[in-house]
């Protein structure tokens, strides 16, 4: 982030020709380290919640949203199995 926001000030006032991407790049970086850093420090307790479909559900249906964001958390760590199981047998030897 401020490797971003260096090249951002040299390109703007010695090379008179700024660049947007720099900016963004800044500004996703910041809100992600907020973001992630809270996840860490924020107990479950104080956490803000949207949850008015999930509240206002009854219970089958609270089981199948429960169950479909299980499948949606697992899918990607399913997806990446095949490729860990590769990269352990390539350092077996």
């Amino acid at each position: 982030m401020f490797l971003a926001f260096i090249v951002q000030i040299v390109f703007r006032y010695l090379f008179s020709f700024p660049i947007g991407w720099t900016s963004e790049l800044s500004v996703i970086t910041w809100l992600w380290l907020v973001l992630w850093g809270a996840a860490f420090v924020v107990k479950e307790s104080e956490e803000i919640r949207f949850d008015l479909v999930y509240g206002a559900a009854g219970r089958r249906t609270r089981r199948a949203m429960g169950n479909h964001q299980r499948d949606l958390d697992r899918g990607p760590v399913c997806r990446l199995a095949p490729c860990i199981s590769q990269i352990h047998h390539l350092h077996e030897g």
